[in-house]
């Protein structure tokens, strides 16, 4: 990508960036594929944009939040890099539909860097959902019991140690977070 229309792009994508948003990888068309206004995947710390410059200054935005992208495929051709997104879409009706997105002719290099990093980012909301999913359950579910789910109500009381070393299982596991398990083990210690 030459310097003046790296420069260009910085600028046109740093303006509609939210606060504290960072650019991590930019992935543009090569001049053999698109002299003039070469598209671009952008990935930033919140989102994934597509940034389509148009005919006198006018551009297309298409941006999708982390949490709403499901898949990103890259694949090589003999001219560039295809890179396909698929995204949840919020219709205006509150439904939620897939929606495809495609930009081919991409610098290869660039384009694994972009890829790489959106990976990561998909694994990041991955397991922000599956920490937010076992959190919801374990509200559902009343809270944690050190007893476990199956365990019957007149059950003798459990040692001290045994419930110390279940715990410690449930803080291991990443059931409970570090601060429940330490107001937990300083309940069962002052039960002593």
């Amino acid at each position: 990508m030459d310097d003046d229309y790296a420069r260009r792009l910085d600028e046109e994508i740093g303006s509609i960036l939210t606060s504290g948003e960072t650019i991590l990888a930019i992935a543009t068309q090569n001049a053999i594929n698109s002299p003039i206004n070469r598209d671009s995947a952008v990935v930033t710390s919140r989102r994934l944009i597509l940034y389509r410059p148009r005919l006198l200054g006018r551009m297309d935005l298409e941006d999708m939040l982390w949490q709403d992208v499901t898949d990103v495929r890259l694949s090589s051709k003999m001219l560039g890099a295809i890179l396909e997104v698929t995204a949840r879409k919020r219709l205006p009706s509150g439904a939620v539909e897939a929606a495809e997105h495609r930009i081919e002719g991409l610098d290869r290099a660039a384009a694994r860097k972009v890829y790489a990093v959106a990976q990561e980012m998909e694994e990041q909301w991955r397991e922000k959902n599956r920490v937010r999913q076992m959190e919801e359950e374990r509200a559902r579910s009343g809270g944690v019991y050190l007893g476990g789910p199956h365990a019957p109500s007149t059950a003798p009381a459990a040692s001290v140690e045994d419930r110390l070393r279940k715990l410690k299982s449930l803080h291991e596991q990443g059931l409970i977070t570090d601060a429940e398990y330490e107001s937990r083990k300083s309940q069962i210690i002052s039960e002593l």
